[in-house]
C-alpha cells in the first residue's frame, strides 16, 4: 500500500490527503532507516532530503510527463533525490534543446515567443511533444516568408 501510495502521488493523480500523506512520509522514513541503520544523525539527514525532494516534484507534478515520472521512478525508487535529480536533467536537456531550436530560427523575439507559447499551452506535460510542436511551427512559419 505504501508503495502505491508514492505513485498516486508522484503522479498527481490524486490530491494529496494526509493519510496518503502519512503513507509516503512512513515509506521515506522506513528508507532513511534502512540505508543508516542505527545513525540518527545521518537518518535524519537522509529525512530532510527525502522529504525536500518529494516537495520538489510534488509542486512540478502537473508539468512531468508521466512517462518520464515513470521512468525516473522505475530507476530510482525509493531514493526521491535521485527521482527528482532524474526530472530535473532531462527538463534541463530539453529546455537546451528548445533554446537551440528558437536559436537556430533566427526570428524575432516576438514571434519565437508566441510559437513557444502556443506549444507549451497545449503540450506543457509532454516535452517531447512541444519540441515537435516547435519544429513544426517554425517550419510552418518560415514557409510563409
Amino acid at each position: 500500500m505504501k508503495f502505491k501510495a508514492s505513485i498516486l502521488i508522484l503522479l498527481g493523480l490524486f490530491t494529496v490527503q494526509p493519510a496518503i500523506a502519512h503513507d509516503e512520509s512512513s515509506s521515506i522514513k522506513i528508507y532513511c532507516e534502512k540505508k543508516w541503520p542505527g545513525n540518527f544523525k545521518l537518518t535524519t539527514h537522509c529525512l530532510m532530503h527525502q522529504k525536500k525532494a518529494q516537495h520538489s516534484i510534488l509542486s512540478k507534478a502537473k508539468f512531468i510527463n508521466p512517462n518520464l515520472l515513470a521512468h525516473c521512478r522505475d530507476k530510482w525508487h525509493p531514493d526521491l533525490e535521485l527521482v527528482n535529480y532524474c526530472i530535473n536533467q532531462h527538463f534541463t536537456q530539453q529546455l537546451e534543446v528548445q533554446a537551440e531550436i528558437l536559436a537556430k530560427s533566427q526570428l524575432p523575439t516576438a514571434i519565437s515567443s508566441t510559437i513557444m507559447a502556443q506549444c507549451k499551452n497545449k503540450w506543457n506535460r509532454d516535452i517531447e511533444k512541444v519540441n515537435f510542436c516547435l519544429n513544426q511551427q517554425l517550419s510552418a512559419y518560415n514557409s510563409t516568408q
